[in-house]
């Protein structure tokens, strides 16, 4: 996002006194609700993050120490009144005071660039998506990793090897896996095929991903309708031009997550339809990767040509050729036991999504932000 459109899209308030002091940041409110409710002890003094509320202090102190670093910290030419953005978010960020700061949007530019300036604080990213080559490329940004929450042992791998900085992965999966692995533990399979929706109509996703995955969608559409399984489209979205789009290509009789997990398992219908199902199947969706700890035969279908969208071997991934071979592939996959399926998984599963479920990602993410905390207190 341009500067201009950045600035246009935020929200302004004045205050006159300085921020409060606190001992932790949330940087952003992207799941929120999950961050406060199984994350952050209650007991601590945090502060929530809003980026895209703009405050004006009209402060003596705050204007004096605005003034002051930005002669301290570095301005760019090319990115002039971006960096003045960054240096007056550092600005209120240190009036905070906090020890930690903790962001679920580990692909944040305005976190990464806080991240180069602020010292003396610990900053923690918990990995939120699939951070593949295609990713990777629409961040033109240098990323500056202190504590990282990772998927698993592959993300560390592939991460470093974009040049991207990484002083402490720690690969234990995914933080809203491991909230739904503790809160919905008993299920009954209902559907052969659950298939992972990575439709797009948000104006931000290019062509070339639309048109592959549109690749992806035909194909699955044209299975349902000559074998007729019974399956359920895991919606990405409430928008119902999403429905109205699987709608036209699968007709009206599928299924779909929403609405029908939505009063069961509200914000987590998704990893319910997997849960629920023998066979889950997408083009390149997170949740194809979470899919791996939850009781379902996962794949890919690849119908790029290179590995950019989804780089994970065979059983997890089919490089699509055509529909005939396809058809093969998921009748494979449905006669395949759940046994075999995970004896074929090998490693694959722990390097890929490293949950371990006597030490939840949420749980583990707690205590290390409570000893982080603890030793802060020792040491002052």
């Amino acid at each position: 996002m341009s500067l201009l459109k950045r600035i246009l899209s935020l929200t302004f308030s004045i205050k006159f006194k300085k921020p409060k002091q606190c001992k932790l940041i949330v940087f952003d409110t992207d799941n929120i609700d999950l961050i406060e409710n199984y994350i952050v002890d209650n007991k601590i003094n945090y502060s929530v993050f809003d980026y895209k509320k703009f405050i004006i202090y009209i402060n003596i102190h705050f204007i004096v120490k605005f003034i002051s670093n930005l002669s301290i910290y570095p301005l760019s030419l090319r990115s002039f009144f971006r960096d003045i953005y960054i240096i007056y978010l550092a600005t209120q960020i240190k009036f905070h005071n906090p020890k930690i700061i903790l962001t679920i949007n580990d692909n944040n530019i305005l976190y990464h660039k806080l991240s180069e300036i602020l010292k003396n604080i610990n900053f923690l990213a918990i990995q939120n998506g699939t951070r593949e080559l295609y990713q990777k490329n629409q961040m033109h940004f240098k990323v500056n990793h202190d504590y990282y929450f990772s998927f698993g042992e592959d993300d560390v791998k592939k991460q470093r090897s974009y040049g991207w900085k990484l002083s402490k992965p720690h690969p234990i999966g995914s933080l809203k896996l491991g909230i739904f692995l503790e809160k919905f533990n008993q299920y009954n399979k209902k559907f052969d095929i659950c298939f992972l929706s990575d439709h797009t109509d948000d104006g931000i996703s290019d062509k070339w991903w639309k048109d592959k995955s549109k690749i992806v969608d035909n194909a699955i559409a044209k299975f349902y309708k000559i074998n007729k399984p019974s399956l359920i489209i895991a919606l990405r979205s409430n928008r119902e031009s999403e429905r109205k789009y699987f709608e036209n290509l699968f007709g009206s009789d599928v299924s779909f997550s929403k609405p029908l997990y939505t009063q069961q398992a509200q914000g987590f219908e998704s990893y319910m339809a997997a849960q629920e199902s023998d066979v889950t199947l997408s083009f390149a969706s997170t949740l194809l990767l979470e899919s791996l700890c939850i009781d379902t035969k996962s794949m890919c279908i690849d119908s790029t040509e290179d590995n950019v969208c989804f780089d994970f071997n065979t059983p997890i991934r089919y490089k699509y050729n055509n529909y005939e071979e396809l058809e093969i592939k998921i009748f494979d996959l449905i006669n395949q036991s759940q046994a075999e399926h995970k004896k074929n998984l090998g490693r694959l599963k722990i390097k890929a999504m490293n949950i371990d479920k006597k030490n939840l990602p949420h749980i583990y993410i707690r205590t290390i932000i409570n000893k982080l905390l603890t030793q802060h207190n020792i040491q002052s």
